[in-house]
């Protein structure tokens, strides 16, 4: 399927390791085990290791079974388990309590994004929905950003065992970590969606450095920028006040945001 993307920023995925036992050099896992969840998760490693200069081939993936694989790197098994910002809280609020390499500080790589037909950008009313759709995207991000408890409040009452499942404080935390990797360094992007083309076409020469492509994949034909602009042209002070003029419940208004920002980065390691 033709495609084209319209980007997270940075790279939102993790390798945790039990307390203590991490390292700030992916190197020094060379001949090391990594659980996964699913053996499909390899994927998702490989490049990551390659693009720092760790040989995929010198890496053991074990599966470990989801949601299993994160509580067996707990209970001794391997050496690390291939984790992402969002499941960092997640795993907190279940007492999984590990140290933590973050791809949006050591990988060079971009992460998931959204994807399109590119039959649906070349019809003239298929464009247009889009365009709103990612306006509304790219409000609600800045909604986000300026009251993570309230984007929480609004994800737990349309999803309740989200809410049961992480609890209030984890849960705002959850968020605030994943929109992080969306968001990026903004004063230095043109706005919400952004791609780093450069680390996009880095990414696509991996796979084929690594064998995941077969082919050469040009870059500009399958990520594009040409929605940032338009998506980015909306009222800012007016979501800004929407989210000041939120009304939160007494369990999300009593969370201590400047207790969470302090310790926001506490178990990260590199």
């Amino acid at each position: 399927m033709h495609s084209t993307r319209y980007a997270y920023h940075i790279d939102l995925f993790n390798f945790a390791f039990r307390k203590g036992e991490g390292v700030q050099d992916l190197a020094k896992l060379e001949g090391k085990t990594v659980l996964l969840g699913s053996a499909a998760w390899q994927s998702i490693c490989d490049p990551m290791f390659a693009a720092v200069g760790v040989d995929p081939n010198s890496i053991k993936y074990v599966e470990a079974g989801w949601p299993t694989w994160t509580t067996a790197l707990a209970s001794g098994q391997g050496d690390a388990c291939l984790a992402w910002e969002g499941l960092r809280a997640d795993l907190s609020a279940k007492g999984l309590d590990f140290d933590y390499w973050l791809g949006m500080r050591g990988s060079p790589l971009p992460s998931n994004s959204l994807v399109v037909r590119r039959a649906d950008i070349e019809d003239q009313d298929r464009r247009h929905f889009l365009a709103q759709y990612l306006k509304g995207w790219a409000m609600g991000s800045t909604f986000a950003d300026r009251n993570p408890r309230a984007a929480a409040d609004i994800v737990f009452k349309a999803l309740p065992t989200t809410k049961a499942n992480y609890g209030p404080r984890y849960g705002t935390e959850s968020l605030m970590q994943i929109h992080r990797t969306f968001k990026g360094d903004l004063a230095k992007r043109k706005g919400w969606g952004e791609h780093d083309i450069r680390g996009w076409d880095s990414f696509f020469k991996i796979l084929k450095k690594i064998g995941q492509s077969s082919i050469d994949i040009d870059t500009e034909r399958f990520v594009t920028n040409a929605f940032i602009a338009d998506a980015n042209k909306f009222d800012v002070a007016a979501v800004h006040a929407d989210a000041d003029n939120y009304a939160l419940p007494e369990d999300l208004a009593s969370i201590d945001m400047a207790e969470v920002e302090a310790g926001f980065y506490g178990n990260v390691i590199n």
